[in-house]
């Protein structure tokens, strides 16, 4: 009887090879893994952009795990720690909609090589970092479609400064 392989075990399969192939070839470069695996995942697995959350820094709102804190936050029930700066996170889906965050977020994914699986990763993400931002998707499903399609209205512009 052949005896099971535990070596292929011993390494987990926690990207696909072509994305674990993109994370090497970063990592020879010279920039530091845990930096490559988390620009990686907020690009989407797109390599070309995440050079450049390597170089410029990851937008923020896209880091997935960034932050002191990794993935877990302990207690948070979502009120107590933004106090003031509450502003600044998306209260309604048109908020949602006009946010360069949200829209850069939307156009990795549009962009990514393989966007049904960028979009699940995504929508994982939003799960555990951003359950409001989640729920204005859900809710609002026909119109983040078409984000994601590139059939959706522009927002209005922003009035030019001194324009």
């Amino acid at each position: 009887e052949p005896a099971p392989a535990p070596a292929a075990a011993a390494a987990p399969a926690e990207f696909a090879p072509e994305h674990a192939a993109a994370i090497q070839s970063l990592c020879d470069m010279g920039f530091p893994r845990d930096q490559v695996v988390a620009a990686m995942r907020a690009a989407f697995m797109n390599a070309d952009r995440a050079v450049e959350y390597l170089t410029n820094g990851i937008p923020e709102g896209l880091g997935g795990e960034g932050g002191e804190s990794g993935m877990e936050v302990e207690g948070g029930e979502g009120e107590g720690e933004g106090e003031g700066e509450g502003d600044d996170a998306p209260s309604t889906w048109a908020e949602l909609a006009a946010s360069p965050a949200f829209l850069a977020e939307v156009a990795a994914v549009r962009s990514a090589d393989e966007p049904q699986a960028a979009l699940q990763t995504y929508l994982g993400q939003m799960r555990e970092s951003n359950p409001n931002q989640l729920a204005l998707i859900q809710g609002n499903a026909s119109e983040f479609a078409a984000l994601l399609n590139g059939t959706a209205p522009a927002p209005a512009p922003a009035p030019a400064p001194g324009g």
